[in-house]
């Protein structure tokens, strides 16, 4: 599948869960590897990487106010990735570290 296709595929899908209610509110992104995302993954979350996720967002039509949540395995990828999705206009984005630290965020707003 070419770079184009893909970038296309995933924003079809991704405006899929966005209007299936799936995290409705809030965009979470995984952007590390899709090999780190099949041994260990927050079901529901989109995984793309770093250096692509402008594209996906993008092809998604999200609004350059939307809630958008990144993390990777420490931070560093979320890091490039809140960067550019920054200077591509987008205002609310935030870099939540790693893997563990977005489920313990699910955890505290569920009320668990």
């Amino acid at each position: 599948m070419t770079g184009r296709r893909k970038t296309q595929l995933m924003g079809f899908l991704f405006m899929l869960l966005s209007y299936s209610g799936v995290n409705a509110e809030t965009h979470w992104f995984d952007v590390r590897s899709s090999l780190e995302n099949a041994i260990d993954a927050i079901p529901g979350d989109v995984n793309v990487s770093y250096d692509e996720i402008v594209g996906h967002v993008e092809a998604g039509s999200l609004a350059k106010d939307s809630v958008i949540k990144v993390y990777c395995l420490s931070g560093g990828r979320a890091a490039k990735a809140v960067s550019a999705l920054e200077q591509a206009g987008y205002t609310n984005v935030e870099n939540v570290g790693s893997i563990e630290s977005a489920r313990s965020l699910r955890k505290t707003s569920a009320g668990e």
